[in-house]
């Protein structure tokens, strides 16, 4: 603990009450990545940032303690100027974790591979910004072993016109209205370019102008005393929304002068785009009361600031479902593509929504149709998911060759194509079309 005593004593005060300061009001130290695959000889950055009890937020990265469970593999730095830079060595999975005082931090799960990489992609996919808006880009590595990791961390990334948006470790800060584009490269492998506009002047920070926020939609589920809330959360306005927190009550007090029972920190939403979180509550059967409350801190400027709530009620049972569906639900999260000049690779992300876990089900790519493809109706190419728990995501990933689609494809994905799971939603199981071109 050397370095944290050094660090802390540059700033004024005794040792013991700088470490007191850092750790009053502290709830945890989350390190991110969370994790990620990093090939073998290459250097990762890492963060470690400490969450108070009233949602600030402080970067400890340079006076926590960080440790490896295995340094061969990859190891961690504790060395001034350099304190949680990750060097991989080896191959295999290894534990990194950070510790301030007493207090631990989550662990961080390090893969370390020699696999090839196959592509990279970044999300979000377009930004619409205003000036001296920040958001921050994350970058996906797929690897020939069929996995897929944060990347955000060791990709290099590069800005067309760095007088309009400049990027910095991903993180983008809108400079003079304007339009340009952003990429991400490791390896001599380059993302698809995320167009960038800004526009309407200085945003003030993190808020972009004219963005409209509204709770779009929410659904209920409960089985065996554990009530699911899904909450959609819609930007409606034509500016863009950055850097705040939607919260959700069960049951709240007739005058809410806290956060919620859970929340979510919603990093960007553009222009007419929707995002969907789920919640989880351990409660007793019953009818309950449920309130969810998009931007509680007020973070965003909105073009309308009194429609951001949504108030309803739900019924739980101890033993089946209540609310607007019940059972699991497979969607599909996310569905893109990159090509080289040898390759296309399909990005399939698929979220079980509901309340329950599933088995085995297929999901089926679709090269090149004019129409959605329909139930029973085989793929061009499939893969099997072996089963997914409640609130989970997984990866269907397809790597085709380029004559798949010699010039341009209109591409749909769908999932559970035969029908053997028994869906709160059957509607939500296909994509598309995506357009695909060489």
């Amino acid at each position: 603990m050397l370095m944290l005593w050094t660090l802390l004593g540059c700033k004024g005060g005794s040792e013991e009450e700088q470490l007191e300061e850092l750790l009053d009001g502290l709830v945890a130290i989350y390190l991110s990545p969370e994790s990620t695959i990093v090939p073998v000889g290459q250097t990762l950055q890492m963060a470690a940032q400490g969450v108070y009890d009233d949602r600030s937020t402080s970067d400890l990265t340079a006076v926590v303690d960080w440790s490896s469970s295995s340094p061969d593999i990859a190891a961690i730095s504790n060395d001034l100027d350099a304190e949680g830079q990750l060097t991989a060595s080896g191959t295999g999975k290894v534990n990194i974790s950070a510790v301030l005082g007493d207090f631990q931090s989550t662990d961080a799960v390090i893969e370390v591979t020699s696999a090839d990489l196959l592509g990279l992609s970044v999300e979000p996919g377009e930004l619409s910004l205003a000036g001296g808006q920040e958001v921050q880009l994350t970058a996906w590595a797929a690897y020939s072993g069929g996995e897929r990791a944060d990347a955000t961390g060791f990709v290099r990334w590069i800005t067309n016109d760095g007088s309009v948006a400049t990027v910095a470790d991903g993180l983008v800060t809108g400079k003079s209205n304007g339009s340009t584009s952003i990429t991400a490269s490791l390896d001599g492998t380059t993302s698809p370019e995320v167009p960038v506009t800004v526009s309407g002047g200085s945003s003030g920070g993190s808020s972009g102008s004219g963005a409209d926020l509204v709770i779009s939609q929410v659904t209920a589920e409960s089985s065996g005393g554990t009530l699911v809330i899904e909450v959609t959360v819609k930007n409606q306005g034509s500016g863009s929304a950055s850097a705040f927190y939607t919260d959700v009550w069960i049951d709240p007090p007739s005058t809410i002068d806290s956060y919620g029972d859970d929340y979510v920190f919603v990093d960007y939403l553009g222009p007419g785009s929707s995002e969907s979180y789920a919640f989880s509550f351990s409660v007793g059967s019953g009818e309950h009361e449920v309130y969810v409350y998009a931007d509680t801190e007020a973070a965003v400027s909105e073009s309308n600031e009194n429609n951001n709530d949504f108030y309803g009620s739900v019924t739980t049972t101890s033993g089946s479902s209540g609310g607007t569906s019940s059972g699991p639900n497979l969607e599909i999260s996310y569905f893109d593509w990159i090509a080289d000049e040898e390759s296309i690779y399909y990005y399939v992300d698929i979220t079980n929504t509901g309340a329950e876990s599933v088995g085995s089900f297929y999901v089926d790519l679709y090269l090149d149709l004019t129409s959605a493809p329909s139930l029973y109706e085989d793929g061009d190419t499939y893969t099997t998911v072996k089963g997914l728990g409640a609130g989970e995501t997984t990866y269907a990933d397809f790597l085709l060759d380029t004559t798949a689609c010699s010039y341009s494809c209109y591409s749909y994905v769908q999932i559970d194509s035969y029908d053997y799971i028994d869906e709160a939603d059957e509607t939500d199981n296909i994509d598309g079309p995506l357009y695909v071109y060489q």
